[in-house]
């Protein structure tokens, strides 16, 4: 199946504006949102990531395999391109060991404005959670990250990074 990459959508992401005659961004504020929770039964981190289409496409136009925005590509490919990005700018530590995420897949929101990645880490047993989440901080100065985890009494502990301040640490 084709599809073409994500710029192609960028029209749909900015409508005009009838006031000001020219386009306007959907949403003025550059957020994604990263969400994990330990799963027993699977044996490591289950994982969301919220990631807006028009920063995404900008984020990896400049990667080795991506292609302009007019012509198409295999989806496997733009799957390939949006793992390895992620891969470079979220990295999961558990008990100070860097645990590799395997893809599980992603679906386009709702909306249509943004993707959501599956992810998912696998660990032995919960413990000490260290992220480091550079995801489009070299797309926007503005550009803030909300890391979420969901501790073993279901607890939500929530922090917000940016440029300055790309590293958390959850201690349950």
């Amino acid at each position: 199946m084709k599809w073409y990459l994500t710029l192609c959508w960028l029209p749909l992401l900015y409508p005009l504006d009838a006031r000001a005659g020219a386009a306007s961004p959907i949403h003025p504020i550059h957020v994604s949102k990263f969400t994990m929770k330990y799963s027993p039964a699977d044996t490591g981190y289950r994982t969301t990531l919220y990631l807006f289409v028009d920063d995404l496409a900008e984020a990896i136009n400049g990667m080795p395999g991506a292609v302009p925005s007019h012509e198409e590509v295999d989806l496997s490919v733009a799957d390939s391109l949006i793992d390895r990005y992620v891969r470079q700018h979220l990295h999961v530590q558990v008990d100070y060991k860097e645990i590799i995420p395997v893809w599980v897949g992603k679906e386009l929101s709702d909306n249509r404005h943004a993707y959501w990645v599956y992810m998912f880490y696998p660990a032995e047993k919960p413990g000490v959670i260290q992220v480091e989440d550079t995801i489009f901080t070299g797309v926007s100065d503005e550009q803030k990250n909300i890391v979420q985890y969901y501790d073993a009494g279901g607890k939500l502990h929530e922090e917000v990074l940016n440029k300055d301040r790309i590293r958390i640490i959850f201690n349950p």
